[in-house]
């Protein structure tokens, strides 16, 4: 996986949560922009961390999910933003949590 699919799938879909917000409502939701900003920040940081393909599914899985509910119902509710939230940044935090193996003991 490239070293910076994770910033750059951050970054459309960050951009692409506030294109559709500035596109649909006439009054922006603060939550969908707060969102956009902490997958925005879940990207760069994702760069420097290791199990990149979990931190890139975390941020295109929920974005994706935001993306659809508020595509359908048109809301974007505090529960969902905190649930969402807490996944993405469960998804960045636990490929660091895989201990480092050691190059000098073969892998079995």
């Amino acid at each position: 996986m490239k070293r910076y699919s994770s910033l750059i799938a951050a970054a459309i879909g960050a951009a692409m949560l506030v294109l559709q917000q500035a596109m649909t409502e006439k009054n922006w939701d603060l939550k969908i922009v707060g969102f956009s900003v902490l997958i925005a920040i879940i990207g760069a940081v994702s760069v420097q961390l290791k199990g990149k393909g979990i931190s890139l599914g975390g941020i295109v899985g929920t974005v994706g999910y935001n993306f659809y509910t508020i595509y359908t119902t048109g809301h974007f509710t505090v529960k969902e933003f905190v649930i969402t939230s807490a996944f993405a940044i469960l998804a960045l935090i636990l490929p660091t949590l895989k201990p480092v193996s050691d190059p000098a003991k073969p892998e079995q």
